[in-house]
């Protein structure tokens, strides 16, 4: 991928390494700030969170020298380590790194309501309760499952969610379309809503890991 990997022009990079001329590790230091890591935003949301630049930037140390030990532990192995495993290393870090991007590439996809597969099996059908739809699912740290419902009619939800929910990002459920975002316990979970339009519509959490599915007919 080196010949179709975008570079700066060359003029560019030749000024910029005659002015950082040893000055690159600390400039590379300073632009991990801007990484899309999500431990690394998180702690930047808390710093900004406390309102104070003292108590933020002391949180933000904190965390970096945390980070030290893990660090360093790799570049010693690095150092250390024989060309060929080195290789080896490479070609298995480059295979898990596609991978995570296929499942951030799918999950980015499920945000905006579009999802590849089933999503949770099967479809419960919701039955009559006296002029308001009720129906049954279960929820478990990986997936919402599927209801299947009718347009025009009110529907009472029951959601039994299993104790492995509430250490998971699925017990923040979202489905815009019908106002629902609710913050799922293990135990039983009441939603009520009301589908005026036919169609499909994606349950998610708010990562976009896990989905599920609501069909209106």
């Amino acid at each position: 991928l080196r010949k179709i990997t975008p570079r700066p022009p060359k003029g560019l990079s030749d000024k910029l390494n005659a002015k950082t001329r040893g000055k690159g590790p600390f400039i590379v230091g300073l632009l991990n700030a801007l990484m899309p890591c999500a431990p690394l935003l998180s702690m930047q949301l808390y710093a900004l969170g406390t309102g104070s630049a003292l108590v933020g930037g002391v949180s933000m140390l904190l965390f970096s020298l945390g980070t030290v030990p893990l660090m360093l532990a790799f570049g010693c192995a690095g150092a250390f380590t024989g060309k060929k495993t080195k290789r080896i290393m490479t070609t298995v870090s480059s295979v898990l790194v596609a991978v995570m991007g296929f499942f951030m590439f799918t999950s980015g996809f499920a945000l905006t309501g579009i999802t590849f597969g089933g999503g949770g099996g099967a479809s419960v059908e919701a039955t009559d309760g006296g002029g308001i739809q009720k129906v049954s699912s279960t929820v478990t740290a990986t997936k919402y499952g599927n209801i299947s419902v009718k347009a025009g009619t009110a529907v009472d939800w029951t959601l039994n969610a299993d104790a492995s929910v509430d250490r998971s990002c699925i017990r923040d459920m979202r489905v815009p379309e019908f106002n629902i975002s609710k913050r799922l316990k293990s135990g039983v979970n009441k939603i009520s809503f009301t589908p005026t339009k036919k169609g499909t519509y994606i349950i998610r959490c708010s990562m976009g890991m896990y989905t599920g599915r609501i069909t209106v007919t």
